[in-house]
């Protein structure tokens, strides 16, 4: 009979004799030589007759996993496999049990239990650890390795797919199958549908795993891109992961008709079949604007505010954040210095790895009229890779940098700063401040300069979001593009060199005075200017959950992303934040029939109930999204900022990081 899950059962037990068992051994073969035994479960109770494959990735050539050994379990689940643990530090392992159309998955290594940890050199072995394979651990792997799950082997770029794998150790426990402490916790937890999201899908899995005549419905209902039906569970789930718009009420009513061992689980349809984490660091994030990721994954946040409580009169941000790929701070992070003040739009990454940041010098109203406190509104900030402060204490002000906001590097490392204040930029050729110049506005014609992106050949795209415009900066001097812009914020390269821009249709920029920031109406729309500086004629595009957009990003299928300022409404009536997804000028990475513009997600867009009011998103190595919550969905006057960030799991492109210039695939 099958039951809820509650407890490990007799068969754990008997397991556990087995690996004491066998921990006792003498090891007659090399020294690195090393076993996992575990069980397999679906619903709690064990499967028989799995055949259990122990991978490994291969982070030296990027090939097809390799397969370190197998067994079969037993009556009771339980399996036990021998393998000499690979050399290579970036090995992940990773469990695939078998039988028919059910693959059920677990990863090892990269996991935020340090028992896992593969040997080396001559290091004795390790005690045999216990895992369990089962729906939950599968749905986790099957999301963060979304982008790199072809049948049962798991391959791809070595930074992603190490990566992915501390991202499976925010979900699941890998010794107990058990929810992590991450998704099982606030920030998480019942404070947001993610676990019942989560739950929901690991009911969808053991529908197959306890009956193999409902596999088919499941495999059909979660094709691949191109519409073929999945060839069995995992890849199913990494189907959902990268397509969740995609038969959202169907694969609803399959999990929920049959009894649901996982709680909580949805009580309704979601607005799709998305897993977003939520993080909320140290507890000081307050108003984060933008991201900056690095080559190593991590994701550098700015603050736009010091952190208080939700009436509290907050000044300019004094520091900067730097996460794990996991999402957890990096050790010693945030980081203060060098000028810090109200950081904004402005989080750059230059090639040698150095981070720059825009003082905007965001402040209630309280603080800006305290002379004392007020913000300057007229420096950048400069730190190492390792959060070390390399401005001085009032940060570089070469160039009349006034009210800065969206920043660039080119290839060379030169680096463009917007001047929302007086309608300039600011050039630091090769990073140097001291050959600053600056482009005013009597040259550049823009009326609040807000985001800037330089493309491949070097050219300066800037955005005027006063004067609905975009110049474009080269050598020979300046050209203007004067129609498709509404209220324009944000732009972002693909890897054409064509660019996108996030008309917000409502944002007039306060760099000091401006108009209403807040909307919830369908406003907005997304703008493409093609490379040769002509727009689009089938554009601006609407659609997929638009509602004033403000960042946008390109993946590594050159698929767009739009991060929304605005609210709208969600199925169960509550306002609700939306991340927008738009097929990209490679339509063969679309689903199929969409044309370059056309919404990929679904009209409510990709909406949770975690999201607030965003700016910003960005792409990592791993193909997740990571996303700011910057302003509270009804903001406060003296503390209108959001306390957090998401990661939207497993859902894009992965992209090699950090983005200079054009995108480029992460491969």
């Amino acid at each position: 009979m099958r039951r809820l899950v509650s407890g490990s059962g007799l068969c754990r037990a008997l397991l556990g004799l087995v690996l004491v068992g066998l921990a006792a051994v003498p090891m007659a073969a090399a020294a690195r030589d090393a076993r996992i035994g575990g069980t397999v479960e679906a619903a709690g109770d064990p499967l028989r007759g799995y055949a259990v494959t122990l991978y490994r990735t291969r982070p030296d050539t990027g090939g097809q996993a390799v397969a370190l050994g197998s067994a079969v379990t037993a009556a009771n689940g339980s399996f036990v496999i021998g393998y000499t643990s690979p050399s290579l530090p970036d090995s992940i392992l990773y469990l695939v049990a078998r039988k028919g159309k059910v693959a059920l998955a677990t990863a090892l290594v990269g996991s935020p239990e340090p028992d896992w940890l593969v040997p080396t050199g001559d290091a004795p072995p390790p005690r045999p650890r216990s895992v369990v394979i089962n729906e939950r651990s599968t749905v986790a792997v099957g999301f963060a390795f979304a982008q790199f799950v072809d049948g049962t082997s798991i391959a791809g770029n070595r930074v992603g797919v190490r990566n992915a794998a501390s991202m499976v150790g925010n979900m699941v426990q890998a010794s107990t199958g058990f929810l992590a402490p991450v998704l099982r916790k606030a920030p998480n937890g019942t404070r947001t549908s993610t676990m019942a999201t989560f739950n929901t899908l690991a009911n969808l899995v053991q529908t197959c795993a306890v009956d193999a005549a409902a596999c088919g419905p499941l495999l059909a209902a979660a094709p691949d891109r191109a519409g073929d039906p999945a060839p069995q569970t995992l890849q199913a789930v990494a189907n959902i992961a990268m397509n969740p718009w995609r038969n959202i009420g169907l694969l609803y009513d399959l999990a929920t008709t049959a009894p649901e061992p996982y709680r909580p689980s949805l009580a309704a349809v979601p607005p799709a079949w998305t897993i977003a984490l939520t993080f909320s660091g140290d507890g000081t994030i307050d108003g984060p604007g933008a991201f900056a990721i690095d080559a190593e994954g991590n994701a550098w946040l700015g603050n736009n505010y010091t952190p208080g409580g939700p009436f509290a009169n907050v000044c300019g941000g004094r520091t900067v954040f730097k996460f794990l790929p996991s999402g957890q701070l990096v050790p010693g992070a945030p980081f203060a210095g060098g000028g810090l003040s109200g950081a904004g739009f402005g989080v750059i990454l230059d090639p040698k790895g150095r981070l720059w940041v825009g003082n905007f010098g965001f402040e209630s109203p309280a603080c800006a009229a305290d002379p004392l406190k007020a913000a300057k509104h007229d420096s950048v900030s400069l730190f190492t890779a390792d959060g070390a402060a390399l401005s001085p204490r009032r940060g570089l002000t070469a160039g009349q940098i006034f009210w800065p906001q969206g920043m660039a590097s080119a290839k060379d490392g030169t680096i463009w700063i917007a001047n929302c204040g007086n309608d300039s930029v600011t050039v630091y050729p090769q990073g140097d401040p001291r050959r600053a110049r600056s482009i005013g506005k009597d040259v550049l014609g823009l009326g609040k300069p807000f985001d800037v992106v330089v493309d491949g050949k070097g050219r300066a795209w800037v955005v005027g979001n006063d004067s609905e415009s975009v110049a474009i900066v080269s050598d020979t001097g300046i050209r203007r593009l004067t129609t498709g812009f509404d209220r324009p914020m944000g732009i972002a390269s693909d890897s054409q060199g064509n660019m996108w821009v996030a008309n917000s249709g409502l944002v007039n920029v306060p760099c000091p005075d401006g108009g209403p920031v807040v909307g919830d109406g369908p406003l907005g729309s997304v703008a493409l200017i093609r490379n040769d500086g002509t727009l689009a004629p089938r554009g601006p595009f609407t659609g997929g959950g638009i509602t004033v957009p403000w960042g946008v990003a390109v993946d590594g299928n050159d698929q767009v992303w739009v991060a929304n300022f605005g609210g709208g409404r969600g199925n169960d009536g509550p306002r609700l934040v939306r991340i927008s997804q738009l097929c990209g000028v490679r339509t063969e990475t679309c689903p199929p029939g969409l044309r370059t513009g056309d919404p990929i997600s679904p009209p409510g867009g990709y909406a949770s109930d975690g999201l607030t009011r965003t700016t910003d998103v960005a792409i990592d190595p791993s193909g997740n999204l990571w996303v700011t919550n910057n302003w509270k969905i009804v903001p406060p006057p003296s503390n209108p900022g959001g306390r957090s960030i998401m990661i939207f799991v497993g859902i894009a492109g992965p992209l090699k990081t950090p983005v200079i210039g054009p995108p480029v695939a992460a491969e």
